[in-house]
Protein backbone atom coordinates (compact mmCIF):
# COMPACT_ATOMS: atom_id res chain seq x y z
CA UNK A 1 0.00 0.00 0.00
CA UNK A 2 0.89 3.49 -0.95
CA UNK A 3 2.17 6.27 1.97
CA UNK A 4 0.90 9.48 1.50
CA UNK A 5 4.21 11.75 2.01
CA UNK A 6 2.12 14.74 3.95
CA UNK A 7 0.53 12.32 5.96
CA UNK A 8 3.81 10.80 7.14
CA UNK A 9 5.56 14.54 7.81
CA UNK A 10 1.67 15.02 9.87
CA UNK A 11 2.26 11.92 11.93
CA UNK A 12 5.85 12.49 12.93
CA UNK A 13 5.25 16.19 13.71
CA UNK A 14 2.62 14.88 15.83
CA UNK A 15 4.67 12.25 17.59
CA UNK A 16 7.48 14.32 18.29
CA UNK A 17 4.71 16.86 19.54
CA UNK A 18 3.15 14.23 21.88
CA UNK A 19 6.82 13.05 22.99
CA UNK A 20 7.90 16.32 24.17
CA UNK A 21 4.67 17.08 26.35
CA UNK A 22 4.72 13.57 27.48
CA UNK A 23 8.44 14.19 29.14
CA UNK A 24 8.92 14.58 32.25
CA UNK A 25 10.99 17.40 34.09
CA UNK A 26 11.71 18.43 37.28
CA UNK A 27 9.99 21.67 38.26
CA UNK A 28 9.94 23.75 41.90
CA UNK A 29 6.24 24.61 42.87
CA UNK A 30 5.93 28.01 45.02
CA UNK A 31 2.75 27.94 47.55
CA UNK A 32 1.19 31.30 48.04
CA UNK A 33 0.25 30.36 51.95
CA UNK A 34 -0.23 28.00 54.57
CA UNK A 35 -3.84 28.87 55.26
CA UNK A 36 -5.50 26.13 56.47
CA UNK A 37 -2.47 24.18 57.47
CA UNK A 38 -3.56 21.19 60.20
CA UNK A 39 0.04 22.15 61.54
CA UNK A 40 0.49 24.57 64.51
CA UNK A 41 3.64 26.49 66.03
CA UNK A 42 2.29 25.77 69.23
CA UNK A 43 2.82 22.10 68.37
CA UNK A 44 6.57 22.15 66.88
CA UNK A 45 6.64 18.41 68.18
CA UNK A 46 4.36 17.37 65.25
CA UNK A 47 8.13 18.14 62.67
CA UNK A 48 10.65 18.63 64.78
CA UNK A 49 12.09 16.47 67.42
CA UNK A 50 12.86 16.68 70.96
CA UNK A 51 16.80 17.24 70.01
CA UNK A 52 15.29 19.74 67.24
CA UNK A 53 13.36 21.57 70.07
CA UNK A 54 16.33 21.68 72.69
CA UNK A 55 18.81 23.33 70.61
CA UNK A 56 16.43 26.17 69.75
CA UNK A 57 15.60 26.42 73.21
CA UNK A 58 19.13 26.44 74.41
CA UNK A 59 19.69 29.19 71.53
CA UNK A 60 16.78 31.31 72.24
CA UNK A 61 15.39 30.49 68.78
CA UNK A 62 11.34 30.50 68.62
CA UNK A 63 9.09 28.28 66.23
CA UNK A 64 7.58 30.60 63.10
CA UNK A 65 5.32 29.55 60.76
CA UNK A 66 7.96 29.56 58.23
CA UNK A 67 8.57 26.10 59.93
CA UNK A 68 5.43 24.94 59.58
CA UNK A 69 5.00 22.17 56.52
CA UNK A 70 2.71 22.89 52.92
CA UNK A 71 -0.15 22.48 53.42
CA UNK A 72 -1.16 18.81 52.90
CA UNK A 73 -4.16 19.87 51.09
CA UNK A 74 -2.11 22.51 48.34
CA UNK A 75 0.25 19.06 47.92
CA UNK A 76 -3.02 16.59 46.90
CA UNK A 77 -3.89 19.48 44.73
CA UNK A 78 -0.44 19.48 42.74
CA UNK A 79 -0.78 15.50 42.65
CA UNK A 80 -4.30 15.60 41.16
CA UNK A 81 -2.67 17.27 37.64
CA UNK A 82 -0.95 13.71 37.28
CA UNK A 83 2.48 15.39 38.78
CA UNK A 84 4.58 13.34 40.97
CA UNK A 85 5.98 15.15 44.39
CA UNK A 86 8.97 14.02 45.63
CA UNK A 87 9.77 16.53 48.52
CA UNK A 88 8.47 19.39 49.94
CA UNK A 89 9.66 22.67 51.72
CA UNK A 90 8.90 24.08 54.66
CA UNK A 91 11.24 27.19 54.69
CA UNK A 92 10.30 27.80 50.48
CA UNK A 93 6.43 26.80 51.12
CA UNK A 94 7.54 24.58 47.94
CA UNK A 95 7.45 21.44 46.59
CA UNK A 96 9.71 19.22 44.02
CA UNK A 97 7.56 17.61 41.55
CA UNK A 98 8.20 15.29 37.97
CA UNK A 99 6.02 16.39 35.52
CA UNK A 100 4.90 16.91 32.09
CA UNK A 101 4.49 20.44 30.54
CA UNK A 102 0.80 19.44 29.95
CA UNK A 103 0.58 18.95 34.19
CA UNK A 104 3.14 21.48 34.55
CA UNK A 105 0.71 23.96 32.93
CA UNK A 106 -1.92 22.62 34.76
CA UNK A 107 -0.38 23.20 38.42
CA UNK A 108 0.44 26.91 37.22
CA UNK A 109 -3.49 27.45 37.42
CA UNK A 110 -4.22 26.00 40.54
CA UNK A 111 -5.36 28.95 42.94
CA UNK A 112 -2.86 28.20 46.13
CA UNK A 113 0.11 28.22 43.28
CA UNK A 114 2.48 31.43 42.96
CA UNK A 115 4.87 30.13 40.67
CA UNK A 116 6.42 27.05 38.80
CA UNK A 117 10.67 27.04 38.52
CA UNK A 118 12.31 24.58 35.74
CA UNK A 119 14.99 23.36 37.79
CA UNK A 120 16.11 19.92 35.99
CA UNK A 121 15.42 17.67 32.86
CA UNK A 122 14.10 14.32 33.47
CA UNK A 123 13.41 12.39 37.08
CA UNK A 124 14.81 12.31 39.97
CA UNK A 125 18.68 10.69 39.55
CA UNK A 126 20.12 12.69 37.27
CA UNK A 127 22.60 15.53 38.98
CA UNK A 128 26.46 17.13 40.38
CA UNK A 129 29.86 17.28 39.53
CA UNK A 130 33.36 16.86 42.15
CA UNK A 131 36.75 18.21 41.85
CA UNK A 132 39.04 15.97 43.74
CA UNK A 133 42.14 13.79 42.56
CA UNK A 134 43.22 11.19 44.89
CA UNK A 135 46.32 8.63 44.94
CA UNK A 136 46.85 5.69 47.09
CA UNK A 137 49.84 5.35 49.47
CA UNK A 138 49.08 3.14 52.26
CA UNK A 139 52.58 3.46 54.21
CA UNK A 140 52.06 6.80 55.22
CA UNK A 141 48.75 6.65 56.41
CA UNK A 142 49.09 7.00 59.47
CA UNK A 143 51.20 9.58 60.15
CA UNK A 144 49.86 11.92 57.42
CA UNK A 145 46.05 11.31 59.82
CA UNK A 146 48.11 12.66 62.90
CA UNK A 147 49.71 15.32 60.88
CA UNK A 148 46.50 16.47 59.71
CA UNK A 149 44.53 16.41 62.77
CA UNK A 150 47.88 18.20 64.56
CA UNK A 151 47.47 21.26 62.38
CA UNK A 152 44.32 21.96 63.73
CA UNK A 153 44.92 20.47 67.12
CA UNK A 154 42.84 17.70 66.84
CA UNK A 155 45.01 15.40 68.60
CA UNK A 156 45.15 17.72 71.51
CA UNK A 157 41.33 18.04 71.47
CA UNK A 158 41.39 14.51 71.27
CA UNK A 159 43.80 13.97 74.33
CA UNK A 160 41.75 16.11 76.83
CA UNK A 161 38.75 13.43 76.02
CA UNK A 162 36.72 15.73 73.13
CA UNK A 163 35.64 13.75 70.53
CA UNK A 164 32.97 14.74 69.26
CA UNK A 165 30.43 13.10 71.91
CA UNK A 166 26.71 14.15 71.81
CA UNK A 167 27.40 16.76 69.06
CA UNK A 168 24.96 15.77 65.99
CA UNK A 169 26.48 16.24 62.59
CA UNK A 170 24.64 16.35 58.79
CA UNK A 171 27.15 15.30 56.00
CA UNK A 172 25.88 16.50 52.43
CA UNK A 173 27.33 15.02 50.07
CA UNK A 174 27.47 12.81 46.53
CA UNK A 175 26.32 9.35 48.55
CA UNK A 176 28.52 7.45 51.04
CA UNK A 177 29.66 3.71 49.38
CA UNK A 178 31.04 1.25 51.64
CA UNK A 179 30.11 2.92 54.75
CA UNK A 180 28.12 0.09 56.02
CA UNK A 181 30.35 -2.31 55.32
CA UNK A 182 33.98 -0.28 55.55
CA UNK A 183 35.64 -1.12 59.17
CA UNK A 184 36.62 2.07 59.10
CA UNK A 185 33.15 3.27 59.88
CA UNK A 186 31.87 0.28 62.09
CA UNK A 187 31.72 2.65 65.33
CA UNK A 188 28.57 4.19 63.33
CA UNK A 189 26.63 1.03 63.37
CA UNK A 190 28.62 -0.57 66.71
CA UNK A 191 27.36 2.71 68.85
CA UNK A 192 24.31 3.12 67.34
CA UNK A 193 25.83 7.11 66.07
CA UNK A 194 24.45 7.09 62.78
CA UNK A 195 20.70 8.77 63.89
CA UNK A 196 19.22 9.00 60.11
CA UNK A 197 19.83 9.40 56.45
CA UNK A 198 18.31 9.73 53.08
CA UNK A 199 19.43 10.08 48.98
CA UNK A 200 17.85 12.93 47.88
CA UNK A 201 19.53 12.26 44.67
CA UNK A 202 17.75 8.62 43.65
CA UNK A 203 14.82 9.59 46.08
CA UNK A 204 15.48 6.58 48.08
CA UNK A 205 16.60 5.28 51.64
CA UNK A 206 20.12 3.97 50.09
CA UNK A 207 22.85 6.17 50.67
CA UNK A 208 25.77 3.76 50.23
CA UNK A 209 25.36 4.38 46.64
CA UNK A 210 26.77 7.25 44.42
CA UNK A 211 30.40 8.54 44.18
CA UNK A 212 33.11 7.58 46.49
CA UNK A 213 33.65 11.53 47.43
CA UNK A 214 30.62 11.28 50.00
CA UNK A 215 32.61 8.35 51.83
CA UNK A 216 36.30 10.05 52.28
CA UNK A 217 34.56 13.47 53.29
CA UNK A 218 32.66 11.50 56.56
CA UNK A 219 35.61 9.53 56.85
CA UNK A 220 37.90 12.89 57.89
CA UNK A 221 35.21 13.62 60.63
CA UNK A 222 34.11 9.92 61.68
CA UNK A 223 36.34 7.14 60.52
CA UNK A 224 38.03 5.25 63.15
CA UNK A 225 40.27 2.63 61.68
CA UNK A 226 42.81 1.89 64.81
CA UNK A 227 45.41 2.38 64.35
CA UNK A 228 46.16 3.48 60.62
CA UNK A 229 43.41 6.66 60.78
CA UNK A 230 41.42 8.59 63.24
CA UNK A 231 38.86 10.91 62.02
CA UNK A 232 38.47 14.12 64.09
CA UNK A 233 35.23 13.53 65.71
CA UNK A 234 34.85 10.20 65.48
CA UNK A 235 32.32 9.77 68.61
CA UNK A 236 29.68 12.02 67.41
CA UNK A 237 26.23 11.22 66.09
CA UNK A 238 25.35 11.51 62.36
CA UNK A 239 22.78 12.24 59.76
CA UNK A 240 24.07 11.02 56.25
CA UNK A 241 22.68 13.09 53.23
CA UNK A 242 23.35 12.42 49.43
CA UNK A 243 21.90 15.40 47.60
CA UNK A 244 23.75 14.70 44.59
CA UNK A 245 25.00 12.64 41.65
CA UNK A 246 28.06 13.23 39.74
CA UNK A 247 27.47 13.00 36.44
CA UNK A 248 25.86 16.67 35.90
CA UNK A 249 25.05 19.73 37.49
CA UNK A 250 21.18 21.21 37.86
CA UNK A 251 19.71 24.04 39.93
CA UNK A 252 17.89 20.62 41.84
CA UNK A 253 20.72 20.06 43.37
CA UNK A 254 20.38 22.85 45.59
CA UNK A 255 16.90 22.70 46.46
CA UNK A 256 17.95 18.40 47.06
CA UNK A 257 20.48 20.83 49.61
CA UNK A 258 17.36 22.34 51.32
CA UNK A 259 15.27 19.29 51.53
CA UNK A 260 18.69 18.05 53.15
CA UNK A 261 18.90 20.94 55.69
CA UNK A 262 14.89 20.72 56.94
CA UNK A 263 15.37 17.04 57.31
CA UNK A 264 18.58 17.88 59.76
CA UNK A 265 16.95 20.55 61.64
CA UNK A 266 13.71 18.70 61.98
CA UNK A 267 16.11 15.52 63.53
CA UNK A 268 18.55 17.77 65.61
CA UNK A 269 21.65 18.42 63.81
CA UNK A 270 24.25 21.12 65.13
CA UNK A 271 26.62 21.02 62.70
CA UNK A 272 25.95 21.13 58.66
CA UNK A 273 28.83 19.82 56.60
CA UNK A 274 28.92 20.04 53.39
CA UNK A 275 31.70 19.94 50.85
CA UNK A 276 29.81 21.21 47.57
CA UNK A 277 29.21 24.76 46.02
CA UNK A 278 27.54 25.65 42.75
CA UNK A 279 28.29 28.41 40.27
CA UNK A 280 27.93 26.69 36.95
CA UNK A 281 25.43 24.30 35.70
CA UNK A 282 25.02 22.41 32.27
CA UNK A 283 22.01 24.81 31.58
CA UNK A 284 23.63 27.90 31.69
CA UNK A 285 20.39 29.68 32.26
CA UNK A 286 20.83 29.09 35.62
CA UNK A 287 24.31 29.88 36.02
CA UNK A 288 25.25 32.50 39.55
CA UNK A 289 27.27 35.64 38.36
CA UNK A 290 30.45 37.33 40.55
CA UNK A 291 27.63 39.71 41.60
CA UNK A 292 25.19 37.09 42.65
CA UNK A 293 27.84 36.33 45.90
CA UNK A 294 26.00 38.59 47.92
CA UNK A 295 25.22 35.94 50.38
CA UNK A 296 21.20 36.34 50.12
CA UNK A 297 20.54 35.74 46.33
CA UNK A 298 21.71 31.57 45.32
CA UNK A 299 19.25 29.87 46.52
CA UNK A 300 21.78 26.62 48.63
CA UNK A 301 22.95 30.22 50.24
CA UNK A 302 19.47 31.60 51.40
CA UNK A 303 19.14 27.65 52.51
CA UNK A 304 22.08 27.72 54.51
CA UNK A 305 21.13 31.41 56.03
CA UNK A 306 17.66 29.72 57.13
CA UNK A 307 19.68 26.53 58.45
CA UNK A 308 22.16 29.11 60.27
CA UNK A 309 18.73 30.97 61.92
CA UNK A 310 17.69 27.79 63.62
CA UNK A 311 21.27 26.95 65.52
CA UNK A 312 22.88 25.26 63.36
CA UNK A 313 26.25 26.10 62.16
CA UNK A 314 26.61 25.30 58.52
CA UNK A 315 30.88 24.60 57.46
CA UNK A 316 31.24 24.53 53.73
CA UNK A 317 34.21 23.98 51.23
CA UNK A 318 35.09 27.58 49.28
CA UNK A 319 35.78 25.53 46.55
CA UNK A 320 38.75 24.77 44.20
CA UNK A 321 38.45 27.33 41.94
CA UNK A 322 41.89 29.60 42.69
CA UNK A 323 44.05 28.97 39.77
CA UNK A 324 40.66 29.10 36.91
CA UNK A 325 38.74 31.96 35.71
CA UNK A 326 36.47 32.02 38.05
CA UNK A 327 38.32 32.12 40.89
CA UNK A 328 36.32 33.20 43.76
CA UNK A 329 33.94 30.83 46.27
CA UNK A 330 30.95 29.27 45.17
CA UNK A 331 27.90 29.66 46.94
CA UNK A 332 26.72 28.42 49.76
CA UNK A 333 30.44 29.88 50.71
CA UNK A 334 29.26 33.35 50.28
CA UNK A 335 26.73 33.36 53.28
CA UNK A 336 27.50 36.27 55.41
CA UNK A 337 27.46 33.19 58.72
CA UNK A 338 28.49 30.01 56.36
CA UNK A 339 32.07 28.88 57.59
CA UNK A 340 33.89 28.50 54.33
CA UNK A 341 36.98 26.93 54.41
CA UNK A 342 39.76 27.47 52.28
CA UNK A 343 42.98 24.98 51.95
CA UNK A 344 46.76 24.89 53.06
CA UNK A 345 49.39 22.30 52.56
CA UNK A 346 51.34 20.65 55.05
CA UNK A 347 53.48 23.67 55.17
CA UNK A 348 50.72 26.01 56.32
CA UNK A 349 50.61 28.10 53.06
CA UNK A 350 47.58 28.31 50.97
CA UNK A 351 46.73 25.41 47.87
CA UNK A 352 47.15 26.98 44.89
CA UNK A 353 43.53 25.71 44.27
CA UNK A 354 42.10 27.23 46.83
CA UNK A 355 39.13 29.87 46.02
CA UNK A 356 39.57 33.31 46.88
CA UNK A 357 36.91 35.80 48.18
CA UNK A 358 35.42 38.60 48.75
CA UNK A 359 31.90 38.32 48.72
CA UNK A 360 29.65 41.11 46.25
CA UNK A 361 29.40 43.06 49.33
CA UNK A 362 32.71 43.39 50.44
CA UNK A 363 32.99 40.43 53.47
CA UNK A 364 35.83 38.34 54.44
CA UNK A 365 36.21 35.01 52.57
CA UNK A 366 37.06 32.20 52.93
CA UNK A 367 36.78 32.54 56.54
CA UNK A 368 39.41 29.87 57.85
CA UNK A 369 42.10 27.36 56.54
CA UNK A 370 42.94 23.94 57.12
CA UNK A 371 44.64 21.36 55.19
CA UNK A 372 43.72 20.20 51.56
CA UNK A 373 46.30 19.57 49.74
CA UNK A 374 47.76 15.61 50.69
CA UNK A 375 45.08 14.92 52.79
CA UNK A 376 44.35 11.36 53.87
CA UNK A 377 40.98 10.26 53.72
CA UNK A 378 39.57 6.55 54.02
CA UNK A 379 37.80 4.78 50.18
CA UNK A 380 34.86 3.02 50.24
CA UNK A 381 37.07 -0.17 49.90
CA UNK A 382 38.90 0.79 53.09
CA UNK A 383 42.50 1.71 52.25
CA UNK A 384 43.60 5.60 53.05
CA UNK A 385 44.10 7.64 50.07
CA UNK A 386 45.16 11.39 49.41
CA UNK A 387 43.52 14.19 48.23
CA UNK A 388 43.31 17.88 46.73
CA UNK A 389 40.39 20.37 47.68
CA UNK A 390 38.64 22.06 49.80
CA UNK A 391 36.38 19.48 50.11
CA UNK A 392 38.60 17.91 52.38
CA UNK A 393 39.40 20.98 54.36
CA UNK A 394 35.99 21.66 55.19
CA UNK A 395 35.41 18.36 57.61
CA UNK A 396 38.39 19.47 59.66
CA UNK A 397 36.66 22.62 60.83
CA UNK A 398 33.47 20.44 61.19
CA UNK A 399 35.69 18.42 63.54
CA UNK A 400 37.41 21.06 65.38
CA UNK A 401 33.72 22.79 65.86
CA UNK A 402 32.33 19.52 67.10
CA UNK A 403 34.91 19.15 69.64
CA UNK A 404 34.38 22.46 70.64
CA UNK A 405 30.80 22.05 71.19
CA UNK A 406 31.51 19.27 73.61
CA UNK A 407 33.38 21.21 75.74
CA UNK A 408 31.04 24.08 75.79
CA UNK A 409 27.69 23.07 75.01
CA UNK A 410 25.92 26.19 75.47
CA UNK A 411 27.78 28.19 72.94
CA UNK A 412 25.38 28.99 70.51
CA UNK A 413 25.40 28.81 67.12
CA UNK A 414 26.03 33.29 66.48
CA UNK A 415 28.93 32.12 68.94
CA UNK A 416 30.66 29.53 67.68
CA UNK A 417 30.95 31.27 64.25
CA UNK A 418 32.22 34.04 65.97
CA UNK A 419 34.44 31.70 67.78
CA UNK A 420 36.25 29.82 65.12
CA UNK A 421 37.08 33.44 63.27
CA UNK A 422 38.40 34.72 66.16
CA UNK A 423 40.60 31.40 66.85
CA UNK A 424 42.42 31.88 63.22
CA UNK A 425 45.55 33.06 63.06
CA UNK A 426 45.25 36.10 61.28
CA UNK A 427 41.81 37.48 62.92
CA UNK A 428 43.82 41.07 63.48
CA UNK A 429 44.85 40.54 59.76
CA UNK A 430 42.24 38.72 57.70
CA UNK A 431 42.34 38.68 53.86
CA UNK A 432 40.69 37.26 50.58
CA UNK A 433 42.77 34.37 50.43
CA UNK A 434 43.81 33.06 53.49
CA UNK A 435 40.27 34.34 55.43
CA UNK A 436 41.31 34.20 59.43
CA UNK A 437 43.90 31.74 58.88
CA UNK A 438 44.17 28.87 60.61
CA UNK A 439 41.78 28.05 63.76
CA UNK A 440 43.55 25.85 66.67
CA UNK A 441 41.99 23.75 69.51
CA UNK A 442 44.71 25.44 71.88
CA UNK A 443 43.55 29.11 70.19
CA UNK A 444 40.32 28.09 71.44
CA UNK A 445 41.20 27.11 74.47
CA UNK A 446 43.01 30.58 75.47
CA UNK A 447 40.19 32.19 74.41
CA UNK A 448 38.01 31.20 77.09
CA UNK A 449 41.23 30.20 79.36
CA UNK A 450 42.29 34.27 79.05
CA UNK A 451 39.65 36.41 78.33
CA UNK A 452 40.42 39.57 76.93
CA UNK A 453 39.45 42.24 79.41
CA UNK A 454 42.27 40.79 81.30
CA UNK A 455 44.92 38.49 82.17
CA UNK A 456 44.78 35.57 84.45
CA UNK A 457 47.67 32.79 85.68
CA UNK A 458 49.88 33.27 82.80
CA UNK A 459 49.02 33.92 78.74
CA UNK A 460 50.84 32.68 76.00
CA UNK A 461 49.96 34.21 72.75
CA UNK A 462 49.38 34.52 69.44
CA UNK A 463 48.99 31.25 68.70
CA UNK A 464 49.71 30.18 65.87
CA UNK A 465 52.63 33.08 65.61
CA UNK A 466 54.82 33.92 62.68
CA UNK A 467 57.54 35.20 64.91
CA UNK A 468 56.95 37.12 67.91
CA UNK A 469 55.50 34.93 70.77
CA UNK A 470 54.70 36.61 73.89
CA UNK A 471 54.62 35.46 77.58
CA UNK A 472 52.45 37.42 80.67
CA UNK A 473 52.64 36.25 83.78
CA UNK A 474 49.85 38.19 86.18
CA UNK A 475 52.40 39.44 89.04
CA UNK A 476 51.44 37.06 92.55
CA UNK A 477 52.40 33.81 89.78
CA UNK A 478 56.08 33.44 90.97
CA UNK A 479 59.11 36.31 90.76
CA UNK A 480 61.42 34.46 88.18
CA UNK A 481 59.91 33.18 85.27
CA UNK A 482 61.74 30.27 83.67
CA UNK A 483 60.70 30.09 79.65
CA UNK A 484 61.36 26.93 77.34
CA UNK A 485 60.66 26.11 74.02
CA UNK A 486 61.08 22.73 73.11
CA UNK A 487 60.85 20.71 69.35
CA UNK A 488 58.34 17.84 68.85
CA UNK A 489 61.19 15.32 69.18
CA UNK A 490 61.72 17.03 72.99
CA UNK A 491 64.88 18.88 71.93
CA UNK A 492 65.34 22.74 73.65
CA UNK A 493 65.63 24.97 71.06
CA UNK A 494 65.34 28.24 73.82
CA UNK A 495 65.46 28.98 76.94
CA UNK A 496 65.01 32.50 79.20
CA UNK A 497 64.32 33.68 82.38
CA UNK A 498 63.35 36.82 83.69
CA UNK A 499 61.12 38.63 86.45
CA UNK A 500 57.21 38.65 86.44
CA UNK A 501 57.14 42.95 87.02
CA UNK A 502 55.16 44.72 84.60
CA UNK A 503 57.73 46.65 82.76
CA UNK A 504 58.73 43.36 81.82
CA UNK A 505 55.02 41.88 80.84
CA UNK A 506 55.08 40.83 78.12
CA UNK A 507 58.33 39.19 77.73
CA UNK A 508 58.86 38.65 73.81
CA UNK A 509 60.22 35.44 72.47
CA UNK A 510 61.72 35.66 69.10
CA UNK A 511 60.58 32.26 66.84
CA UNK A 512 61.18 34.66 63.31
CA UNK A 513 63.90 31.74 62.16
CA UNK A 514 61.78 28.87 63.02
CA UNK A 515 60.93 26.25 60.72
CA UNK A 516 57.19 26.42 60.09
CA UNK A 517 55.59 23.44 62.39
CA UNK A 518 54.50 22.44 65.72
CA UNK A 519 56.79 23.47 69.06
CA UNK A 520 56.31 23.31 72.94
CA UNK A 521 56.55 25.82 75.15
CA UNK A 522 56.43 25.76 78.88
CA UNK A 523 56.17 28.56 81.19
CA UNK A 524 57.36 27.80 84.97
CA UNK A 525 56.94 30.12 88.09
CA UNK A 526 57.61 29.65 91.33
CA UNK A 527 54.35 28.04 91.95
CA UNK A 528 52.71 26.58 88.78
CA UNK A 529 54.47 25.21 85.69
CA UNK A 530 52.15 25.06 82.22
CA UNK A 531 52.85 24.03 79.08
CA UNK A 532 51.53 25.18 75.18
CA UNK A 533 51.34 23.51 72.30
CA UNK A 534 52.19 26.09 69.86
CA UNK A 535 52.45 26.63 65.80
CA UNK A 536 54.85 28.20 63.94
CA UNK A 537 53.73 29.44 60.86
Amino acid sequence: MAINKSTTISFFVFFISGFLFAQENRYMVFYKDKTGTPYSISQPQQFLSTKSMDRRNGQGIAVTAQDLPVNPAYINDVKSTGAVVKYSSRWFNASLVEATSLQKNSIETLSNVLSVEYVAPGKTGDGGRIRAHSKFDAAAASEASQNQNSILGLDEMHRDGLTGSGVTIAVFDTGFPGVNTNPAFADLFENSLLRDSYNFSYGQPNVYIGHEHGTRVLSIIAANLSPTFYGGAFDADFLLYATEFAPNEFRVEEYNWLFAAERADSAGADIISSSLGYNEFDDASMNYTIDDLDGETAVITRAANLAFLRGMVVVNAAGNFGNETWRFIGPPADGENVIAVGSIDKNYLRSNFSSFGPTTDGRIKPDVMAIGTSAASVTPAGTVAFGNGTSYACPMITSLIAGTWQNWPDLTAVEMVALIRQAGSKYFNPDNSFGYGIPTYQAIKNIFEFPVNGITGIWVYPNPTAGELRIAVEPGSGNVVVVQVYSVLGQVMQQASYESIWNLNPFILDLATYTPGIYFVKVSTTNQIKTWRIIKK
